[in-house]
């Protein structure tokens, strides 16, 4: 069985890129059938989120999926001051 070409969305049509993306949100358990097709009048509508969704696929994707994260790190704190000390300490342990 051959090995199926992994296909960049930049790659992808309109179309294509639209039923990935109602596929994904209707797993998710989001029906944008209740908002309005296009209104410009509305806060939102199926093709603005149509649309920022594409853009975010072909253009941003890239980036977030070259992210690595440090897991030295700490989690985002509401007051990380209390956890400088332990996570400078941690990073001093694991460079020794």
């Amino acid at each position: 069985m051959p090995i199926p070409r992994v296909v960049s969305p930049r790659e992808l049509s309109d179309d294509e890129l639209d039923r990935y993306v109602l596929v994904r949100l209707s797993m998710a358990g989001v029906d944008l059938s209740v908002l309005p097709l296009n209104d410009p009048g509305a806060p939102v509508d199926q093709l603005r989120v149509l649309r920022s969704a594409r853009d975010f696929l072909r253009y941003e994707l890239h980036g977030v999926s070259q992210y690595a994260l440090d897991p030295l790190d700490g989690p985002p704190a509401f007051y990380p001051s209390a956890l400088t000390a332990l996570l400078e300490d941690r990073k001093a342990s694991a460079s020794d």
